[in-house]
């Protein structure tokens, strides 16, 4: 009587020919993500915020042919990456008083974030979200000041609708530190604060904190 023999010769063979395009799809899956990954990484926009008052180009002054003195202080901004920055955008974040050598909160105290504005740009566009090409510095304004004609000074955030209640953060004798985050698609965002020593007068003192 003749038998069915079954072995096992043949399963490994069966074993490779069911699981080779499985493998080969996930490892050539896994390969492009990591070549794409890896692509990103390389050709990503790189934001470099800075704040240097002595370089002429961080605190701007009006023209000695004006009648009104104003001082501007302004953070620098360039995108030195491989790509265009897109949607780049700053907001002050808070706004802290100095008092016997600590930093505390300013009466009246500084709470919602507030869009800062794109220095030298028309009115309907100082606001909104840009994009930066490579190497190119662009300037984002944080405070500015004004000397009225009795010759005192005012100083105020450079942001989009200002509330009321902030229109009298700033008191003369007083040092104030700013913190500005600066944002953009595909980058991590980037904080920085700026020192203004307010004394009252429309040419203020500054500095980088930290």
């Amino acid at each position: 009587m003749n038998q069915l023999v079954v072995t096992a010769v043949d399963q490994p063979l069966v074993t490779a020919t069911y699981w080779g395009p499985i493998l080969g799809f996930i490892v050539g899956a896994f390969l492009t993500f990591v070549v794409e990954r890896a692509r990103e990484w390389f050709y990503r926009a790189k934001l470099c915020p800075d704040f240097r008052p002595d370089d002429g180009r961080c605190i701007a002054d009006s023209s000695a042919t004006t009648s009104a003195q104003c001082r501007w202080a302004r953070i620098s901004i360039v995108n030195r990456g491989r790509t265009y920055l897109r949607q780049c955008q700053a907001f002050v974040t808070n706004v802290e008083q100095e008092q016997s050598g600590r930093w505390i909160t300013t009466d009246p105290q500084f709470i919602d974030p507030l869009a800062l504005e794109w220095a030298a740009t028309p009115r309907y566009t100082r606001y909104k979200p840009r994009d930066l090409p490579r190497g190119v510095e662009f300037f984002i304004t944080i405070v500015a000041s004004t000397a009225s004609a009795s010759g005192a000074g005012e100083l105020t955030l450079s942001v989009d609708h200002l509330p009321d209640r902030l229109k009298t953060l700033f008191k003369p004798g007083h040092r104030y530190r700013i913190t500005a985050i600066i944002t953009g698609d595909k980058v991590k965002p980037k904080t920085i604060s700026v020192i203004v020593n307010w004394t009252g007068n429309w040419n203020f003192d500054t500095s980088k904190s930290g």
